[in-house]
């Protein structure tokens, strides 16, 4: 499983911030293979950013945002260690951390199925 596509909702795809320790955004993340794939919603922040927000949820963390390139690379670490140690779907355990297409979640953002 890899990301097999990357949408950036509020930023054009090479954008780059002034502080890239100090940035949040978010991006819809299709997560698959060549027999297709599903998409997430992930909330890309920095440590720097996080304490702005009042719930953070759904986020996937970095030192800094430096382009697509190295979050794609960052996210296909991720998803290789976090799948790598799922006996059971794959999906469903990125759907605990990320906004899944396919998943319900509750009014705190935690998959109900």
């Amino acid at each position: 499983m890899r990301v097999t596509w990357l949408d950036f909702h509020h930023h054009d795809k090479d954008w780059v911030p002034d502080e890239p320790w100090d940035c949040e955004l978010w991006v819809t993340a299709d997560i698959g293979d060549e027999n297709g794939s599903w998409s997430f919603q992930i909330h890309v922040c920095t440590y720097t950013s996080l304490v702005r927000l009042s719930k953070p949820k759904h986020c996937f963390l970095v030192d800094e945002y430096l382009g697509p390139e190295q979050l794609t690379d960052r996210l296909n670490k991720f998803i290789a260690a976090i799948t790598k140690s799922t006996p059971g779907d794959p999906y469903g355990e990125l759907a605990r951390i990320w906004l899944w297409e396919y998943g319900k979640y509750d009014q705190r953002g935690r998959l109900i199925g």
